[in-house]
């Protein structure tokens, strides 16, 4: 008789509980707002697409400039790039996107420091071009996006880098590309993404330390 009170009790206790529990377990995140992953992986692109623009300008003229030595490198980058987009899809499905105004602020300053840059004096014509364009993609994006929109202009810059390739045959990517690729082009775009990340770090430590 007394195992069967306990035994009662037991269950009792857990029922009440067990929604206690539940309810915590709701409020935990499953995704933070910083993702850690996507940090590093536009990091590295960044880095990475930089070094390869200028070895391919080091290496204009001669075969190891050309598409066809380096089709590896758009492969790797592409398929980096599309996890990134998977883990940033995710961080939208499951509700966690950073808040708006953050968002718009950073693509807001971004859209400042690409006007700066374009009113250097002496810029060429075609970083110039480059810089514009950049500023228009900037404009298409919404704040609420998850920088998925971001992620999906960096691929498609990351295409026309590709097709540009292409393009020039045997003589590969001439020096006058490097500043509409990496200050207006591709690098821009990157270089904007990883601005929402850092900003969302800040705010996940500052929230920590509350």
């Amino acid at each position: 008789m007394q195992h069967r009170r306990w035994d009662w009790g037991f269950r009792l206790i857990s029922g009440l509980l067990l929604p206690l529990v539940l309810a915590g377990c709701m409020s935990i995140q499953l995704v933070s707002n910083y993702d850690a992953e996507i940090d590093s992986g536009l990091s590295r692109m960044n880095t990475e697409t930089t070094a390869f623009v200028d070895r391919m300008i080091a290496a204009r003229g001669t075969p190891a400039g050309t598409y066809t030595a380096n089709t590896d490198f758009y492969i790797d980058q592409i398929a980096a790039l599309d996890t990134l987009m998977v883990r940033a899809e995710a961080h939208r499905v499951l509700g966690r996107c950073p808040a708006p105004e953050l968002v718009g602020r950073v693509l807001e300053q971004s859209r400042q420091r690409l006007d700066a840059r374009r009113n250097t004096p002496g810029l060429d014509l075609q970083t110039t071009s480059a810089l514009d364009r950049a500023r228009s993609q900037l404009e298409t994006l919404a704040d609420d996006d998850c920088e998925v929109g971001l992620l999906r202009l960096i691929r498609m810059n990351l295409q026309e880098l590709r097709q540009f390739h292409i393009d020039q045959g045997e003589l590969g990517i001439p020096p006058s590309a490097r500043g509409p690729l990496l200050e207006g082009g591709l690098g821009s775009t990157i270089r904007s993404a990883l601005t929402v990340e850092i900003a969302k770090k800040g705010v996940t430590t500052s929230s920590g330390a509350d």
